[in-house]
C-alpha cells in the first residue's frame, strides 16, 4: 500500500526503438554501425541514411545503402535505408531524424583535422547540438 493505495506494477511493455545510422562508405560508417548493433533489441528499426551532394552521386549512395541493409539483414536486424539529395549533410541528417521519428542518431566522426573542423564545421558536432534525439558518435 502507498498512501492507502495499492501500489501499481510497473508496466512491462517495452517501446521499439528506432536508431538511424547516417553512412558514408568510411571506416567510421563501419565503427558506427559495430556501436549500433551492439545495443539494437529484436523489436528495433534501423534505418541507413546515406546524404549525396557535391562529393557523391546519387548511384554511389544507393550501392552504399544496399550494402549497408544486407549486412544488417545477415545480422538479424529491422533495415531500412533513406537516400538524401542534399549538399548539407549535416541538416538533412536532423531533419530525417524529425521526420522519421528517430530516437537514437549513431555517427562516426571524420576525424578532421582542428583547423578543417573549425573552417568546415562537423558533420558529427553539428548533430550532437541540434539533432532532437540522443547521439552517439563513434570512434
Amino acid at each position: 500500500f502507498c498512501g492507502g493505495r495499492k501500489a501499481k506494477k510497473a508496466s512491462t511493455i517495452s517501446k521499439m526503438t528506432k536508431f538511424m545510422i547516417a553512412v558514408d562508405g568510411s571506416d567510421h560508417s563501419d565503427k558506427a554501425y559495430d556501436v549500433a548493433s551492439k545495443m539494437i533489441k529484436a523489436d528495433d528499426t534501423l534505418l541507413f541514411v546515406s546524404v549525396a551532394g557535391k562529393a557523391k552521386n546519387r548511384a554511389e549512395c544507393e550501392e552504399l545503402l544496399s550494402t549497408w541493409a544486407d549486412r544488417a539483414k545477415a545480422d538479424g536486424l529491422n533495415t531500412s535505408v533513406l537516400y538524401i539529395d542534399s549538399d548539407d549533410a549535416r541538416d538533412a541528417i536532423c531533419k530525417t531524424v524529425d521526420e522519421h521519428r528517430v530516437d537514437v542518431l549513431v555517427l562516426g566522426t571524420r576525424g578532421l583535422s582542428t583547423l578543417k573542423r573549425m573552417f568546415l564545421g562537423s558533420v558529427s558536432n553539428y548533430c550532437v547540438q541540434h539533432a532532437n534525439c540522443d547521439v552517439i558518435v563513434a570512434k
